[in-house]
């Protein structure tokens, strides 16, 4: 096994812990951890039928969003019913994918054209006349379909592009490997440079401290942190001016670097208080 199935196994062992913090709901631990292990398996099946040579080249940090993906359609059916099974485990499984399973057991492509479209899709047109079909909300199609493309981006970046990226005198605002939005920043321990993380397909890059990484505010009177708790390594950084959030791990001061998977379980607090005080972190 090589890096993505065996960083699955530590994080669903990292989640194991998280089952002690009483601010976080148990079902929603454990499905979280469920879920990685379902990813797992799924970056196994992927490093099994990999090819020796990449189908791009190594390394070629991309301009345009990685359209050419290969996505396995049996590797993600297996995954789908797996998150389906887990939902339904833990009493989450919704309309929303219940119609999907309906639709994907009469069309199986389907799967596959709702994660490119997911991805690729930037005016959402062609996802919203998808989800319209399939009768399910446009956000459930693009959350499910974004979820689902996790572990076939993750492998597209390992084998041809590099995770970290030095963006310095550049300001994508959007993730330079596959043009997702961030979910999360981090302070660096050794700098406290700050980077912006794709939890899709786990790529850092540097972007400016002072500066809303959403619509370009750089007002610091309209730019402002909050904290949830007693927990100064985990905060919001909200911006007045298009009202969204970013969630921040400071690693300075936790000591360690931040697992993304993990760190949006951990941060559901802040994701809660975000949503009370008016603040959106939206998928596109």
């Amino acid at each position: 096994m090589t890096t993505l199935s065996t960083g699955w196994i530590g994080i669903a062992k990292e989640h194991e812990t998280l089952l002690d913090d009483a601010r976080l709901d148990k079902s929603y631990v454990l499905f979280r951890k469920d879920l990685a292990e379902a990813f797992r398996q799924a970056a196994e099946a992927l490093e099994a039928a990999r090819p020796k040579e990449p189908f791009l080249e190594k390394g070629n940090r991309p301009e345009t969003p990685l359209t050419d993906m290969p996505i396995d359609a049996t590797v993600l059916n297996l995954l789908f019913r797996e998150i389906l099974h887990n939902l339904a485990k833990y009493g989450g499984q919704t309309n929303s994918m219940k119609k999907l399973a309906d639709a994907v057991t009469d069309e199986i492509n389907l799967l596959v054209q709702l994660v490119k479209l997911s991805i690729f899709n930037w005016d959402g047109q062609e996802l919203k006349t998808l989800a319209g079909k399939i009768d399910i909300p446009y956000a459930d199609a693009l959350f499910t379909g974004r979820i689902l493309a996790v572990p076939f981006l993750q492998e597209t970046v390992l084998m041809t592009r590099p995770r970290k990226l030095d963006t310095t005198g550049e300001e994508y605002k959007n993730c330079p490997n596959c043009g997702c939005p961030p979910a999360f920043a981090t302070l660096k321990e050794e700098s406290g440079q700050r980077q912006l993380v794709c939890t899709l397909c786990n790529t850092d890059w540097t972007f400016p401290r002072i500066k809303c990484p959403f619509c370009g505010n750089t007002d610091q009177a309209k730019l402002n942190v909050i904290f949830a708790d007693e927990d100064k390594n985990r905060r919001l950084e909200v911006c007045e001016e298009c009202k969204r959030y970013i969630k921040t791990i400071d690693e300075r001061s936790a000591g360690t670097a931040a697992n993304p998977f993990t760190e949006e379980t951990h941060t559901l607090i802040l994701d809660l208080l975000a949503e009370k005080n008016g603040y959106v972190n939206r998928l596109y």
